[in-house]
């Protein structure tokens, strides 16, 4: 198990100086197998209740929301896809799977594991199976398997998210959600997803000589969402943005490497690492409020 986490945070190489047994082995796939099974089942059944909770259907229908959200659906379905393919990556790699073969496998995998929401989503009346989803959910596995293929000794890019409660959810609280853990996936007023970046090359080398633990990170994110389109926002006397931010980040990975961790510590610190701790960030170009006059 403390091979299988040490892969998983960021695919960090760390094998035994022998390789498992095939009994080692077969015993694992069959772990594997049955935990994905379990896992799969769990999450389905969680996010249905949160996500489609008593939804009447309809005969199953596509649907465009590209304009919807300002698009921040899009970037949580391109998040969740990267990273479930990078857990699928180090699964398999902990089975045997050689390098190469587990990244490609992977990110198939983690682009199918989406797939039955999008079939769900077409048998809802307010709106469909999304194209522009299923897209998303590409870009999240190709940019695992384009940094596994082409930078595997160097995670430049690593996907991240925050949250923090947004003053517009209780204003549609079944829409937005009714409490923190709905609000966490519905409430995209409250979401923020970050690009935390590492520079390669020379430039690399002095930074890990004396920054290691640090990084930059971008960040998008939007607010005043109230209703998925703007016109509807702007009827419903709402005006939404996007935000845009740059700030500091912590690169977890590297108490991982100068830290000997219990596994429980390193199952903390792996599901951490998806999530952008806070740190000191810039809004760029947001809005000044008119002063008042006296």
């Amino acid at each position: 198990m403390r091979q299988l986490l040490k892969k998983f945070i960021w695919g960090q190489k760390n094998r035994p100086a022998q390789p498992p047994s095939p009994g080692v082995l077969l015993s694992r796939r069959r772990f594997l197998l049955a935990g994905a099974a379990l896992a799969y089942v769990g999450a389905a059944l969680v996010v249905g209740k949160i996500w489609y909770g008593q939804a009447v259907s309809t005969n199953w229908h596509w649907f465009d929301d590209r304009a919807e959200w300002r698009q921040m659906d899009k970037m949580g379905h391109a998040f969740s896809s990267f990273h479930c393919s990078r857990l699928l990556g180090a699964l398999l790699r902990w089975a045997g799977q050689p390098e190469a073969q587990a990244h490609r496998k992977a990110a198939g995998l983690g682009f199918l594991a989406h797939a039955p929401i999008e079939w769900l989503d077409g048998f809802m009346p307010a709106y469909g199976a999304s194209w522009a989803d299923l897209l998303a959910n590409a870009a999240g596995s190709g940019l695992y398997y384009g940094q596994a293929a082409l930078s595997p000794g160097h995670r430049w890019l690593k996907p991240k998210f925050s949250f923090a409660p947004s003053p517009f959810a209780h204003l549609r609280p079944q829409l937005l959600g009714k409490n923190w853990a709905e609000q966490l996936l519905k409430d995209y007023n409250g979401q923020t997803y970050w690009l935390s970046l590492a520079p390669s090359g020379q430039m690399a080398k002095a930074w890990q000589q004396h920054l290691p633990w640090l990084r930059v990170a971008v960040g998008h994110g939007a607010t005043g969402m109230v209703r998925a389109r703007e016109d509807q926002n702007r009827a419903a006397g709402h005006q939404s943005r996007r935000r845009f931010l740059v700030g500091l980040d912590l690169d977890l990975a590297y108490l991982r490497e100068k830290t000997d961790l219990a596994p429980g510590w390193e199952i903390v610190l792996a599901g951490l690492e998806m999530y952008r701790l806070p740190m000191p960030t810039i809004e760029l170009g947001r809005p000044v409020a008119p002063s008042k006059s006296n």
